[in-house]
């Protein structure tokens, strides 16, 4: 049966890395949300979606799901057969405050229900309109693109903090505006910038970094097994990490792995690869304020790769594409441009083709993993795809990567 749910999915952070919750935002492959106009249509297929067809563990964790409300949903008795306790209900800027809605976020906020505002400019008009439920409110979204001069605003913050409402940053897309956000107050924050911090050339990585670097060297260019082992015996961290993870009862293994050339012949230099990739996006090095993120974040991109590849019937490249994903994010995590990066480590041609030119299949697979993880809506598809895949096959292959995603990173 053909399904068209696709939920778009954004992850929230506080302070010190936390990963709080995400966004969820409706998305369809029969329908453009460019011409949704109905606000609580759109609502209400999310959280139908969410709690019924996904499910809310499977597509959120343990997690917090924010979600847009207008008017109309608000007032739904409806509503209230929602978990108050795994929901933030963001009440949009467009809403005109009235004694019915005064009223009736009152009734809820003492039922445990929890409230935002989306998109406060703190313009003196939108303060007018909101300030008699601030009292209800939880959270207070400031969206950065449209406050200039965010510095001259202090004043304005501290007046929700005195109101003991906590203040969300969107849209930061920079390390710099991370950083001034959490000076000025913020307590959460929205965006882009775990996935695409500044490049800084010249700092020093993590010694654990280090070797993580020249273990992946030798298994890249295939070198004898004996000097992977004691590359990685040189490093303590990654030896115990290694061992703990065969050790651990998700991998499988009935019998304890005492030694590093037995971990490297159970697990063989394919998944070990892929394995030293992903710690390397794991373990911070001073820099990192955004690791348990970009985990997600990372594996998020090689699910798409993979399970984009399956779908167009090419399963000898699924291991490919899924390492490609890993791979395509190391300018994040070594402060370097990603061409100097694949070029210093020796990958082939066709990978260097895919990440750096999108030639090739698992080129224009990249292209359209990197418009998923942005929730992209029918026109972006159509502008990115360079395949033979349809809109429609793009529900199915959101829910699963957001599934497996989920599982591999319950416990970090």
């Amino acid at each position: 049966m053909e399904s068209d749910i696709i939920i778009g999915r954004q992850p929230i952070l506080g302070l010190n890395d936390d990963l709080i919750g995400y966004e969820l935002l409706f998305r369809s492959h029969t329908e453009d949300i460019n011409t949704i106009n109905d606000d609580r249509y759109a609502t209400a297929k999310v959280i139908t979606d969410a709690l019924n067809a996904i499910g809310l563990d499977e597509l959120i964790s343990n997690k917090t799901a924010f979600i847009n409300i207008d008017k109309k949903f608000l007032l739904n008795p409806a509503m209230e057969a929602i978990p108050a306790d795994r929901f933030i209900f963001e009440i949009l800027e467009t809403v005109i405050i009235d004694d019915e809605i005064v009223t009736r976020m009152d009734e809820l906020h003492q039922k445990g229900y929890l409230f935002a505002l989306d998109d406060f400019d703190f313009s003196i008009e939108q303060l007018d309109n909101f300030e008699r439920i601030l009292p209800f409110l939880h959270i207070v979204k400031i969206d950065l693109t449209t406050c200039t001069n965010l510095d001259q605003a202090q004043h304005k913050i501290d007046f929700f903090k005195e109101k003991k409402i906590d203040l969300l940053a969107e849209k930061v897309e920079t390390l710099k505006e991370y950083e001034e956000c959490i000076k000025l107050g913020f307590t959460y924050f929205q965006g882009y910038f775990f996935a695409k911090p500044e490049i800084i050339e010249g700092k020093k990585l993590s010694p654990t970094k280090l070797s993580l670097i020249q273990i992946l060297k030798h298994l890249i260019s295939e070198a004898e097994q004996e000097v992977v082992e004691r590359e990685i015996i040189k490093s303590p961290e990654v030896s115990v990490n290694l061992l703990k993870y065969l050790n651990s009862a998700s991998f499988g293994v009935k019998r304890e792995i005492g030694s590093i050339k037995q971990a490297i012949s159970l697990i063989g230099t394919k998944a070990l690869l892929k394995w030293v990739t992903l710690l390397l996006y794991s373990i911070p090095d001073g820099q990192s304020v955004h690791t348990k993120a970009l985990m997600e974040a990372v594996l998020l991109r090689s699910e798409f790769m993979k399970l984009l590849t399956l779908k167009l019937n090419n399963k000898e490249e699924a291991d490919k594409a899924y390492f490609i994903g890993l791979i395509s994010m190391l300018d994040t995590i070594l402060h370097k441009d990603i061409d100097t990066i694949l070029n210093e480590l020796h990958f082939d041609e066709q990978i260097q083709d895919a990440i750096l030119h999108n030639k090739n299949l698992l080129g224009k697979t990249l292209v359209l993993s990197k418009s998923l993880q942005e929730n992209l809506n029918k026109k972006d598809f159509c502008e990115n795809n360079e395949t033979d895949l349809h809109y429609k096959d793009m529900a199915d292959i959101v829910r699963e990567a957001y599934v497996n995603v989920m599982k591999l990173t319950q416990d970090i």
